[in-house]
């Protein structure tokens, strides 16, 4: 079957899956308008009232939740594909149509792209209303945004691919979250920024550069704010592309493997 025979049914396998996405996709938006807003409400109004300062709302705080987005969609995607791996093996059918195994398994990760971007988009003009006056779309580098977001997107669908093949049986989901999946989120930037980690703990601001999500958090500072926090932007996306090709390559083989149609 030659490449556009291929590339035809992976777009109707994606159109399927769109429009199973949009039944939950007003749930989907909803839950994450709920989280957003308490987060930014929180941060941008309580706690200056401790003395949080105004810089540490939008530069910070803002920033990790529009960076976030994609990491709390990681499970909802990889326990959908683990029931079927564990229940109807629904994508053994995909896996006899006429088209490359590679494919097959590249529709999650375009998919979980289409999906999480879609959320991470919605929040932009969500911060503008809910940080009138602290935060204006005016100021960000479309340019750099466009180009964080989409290295973004694809690294969190790489990512819930890899993660559904790390995941046994339903039994072991909360062992990834609490022993993988939280610290690399609490070292992701989304309550820091990089070179204040490692002004203030150098040794590990240094294994940080290790997690990926911190390149996301760095990556979308600069393109948000305008702003510099340690990490250049570029080096964010080389890091960022690098652990996509990575966590795809590794997501890949180890699903064929578990599928056994190496």
């Amino acid at each position: 079957m030659n490449l556009q025979q291929q590339w035809t049914i992976l777009k109707h396998l994606l159109i399927a899956d769109l429009r199973l996405f949009s039944k939950v996709f007003v749930d989907r938006f909803i839950n994450m308008t709920i989280w957003a807003t308490l987060t930014i409400v929180v941060s941008g109004y309580l706690l200056m009232a401790f003395g949080v300062k105004q810089d540490f709302v939008t530069d910070i705080r803002f920033v990790g939740v529009c960076s976030m987005v994609g990491l709390f969609y990681i499970f909802p995607n990889a326990a959908l594909l683990l029931a079927d791996l564990e229940g109807d093996k629904a994508i053994s059918y995909f896996l006899m149509l006429p088209t490359s195994s590679i494919l097959i398994f590249a529709r999650f990760i375009i998919l979980y792209f289409i999906t999480s971007g879609l959320m991470s988009l919605l929040l932009l003009p969500l911060g503008q209303l809910l940080l009138w006056g602290h935060f204006s779309l005016l100021n960000i580098n479309f340019f750099y945004y466009a180009l964080i977001f989409f290295l973004s997107q694809l690294f969190f669908g790489c990512f819930s691919l890899w993660i559904t093949t790390r995941i046994p049986s339903f039994d072991q989901i909360e062992n990834i979250w609490m022993r993988f999946i939280f610290p690399c989120w609490m070292l992701g930037g989304s309550e820091f920024s990089w070179h204040v980690l490692r002004d203030k703990m150098p040794i590990l601001a240094y294994v940080d550069l290790l997690n990926p999500l911190i390149y996301i958090t760095e990556g979308n500072r600069s393109a948000l704010m305008n702003i510099s926090t340690g990490i250049p932007f570029w080096i964010c996306c080389l890091a960022l592309l690098g652990f996509s090709f990575l966590f795809a390559w590794s997501g890949i083989t180890r699903m064929k493997k578990r599928l056994d149609c190496l």
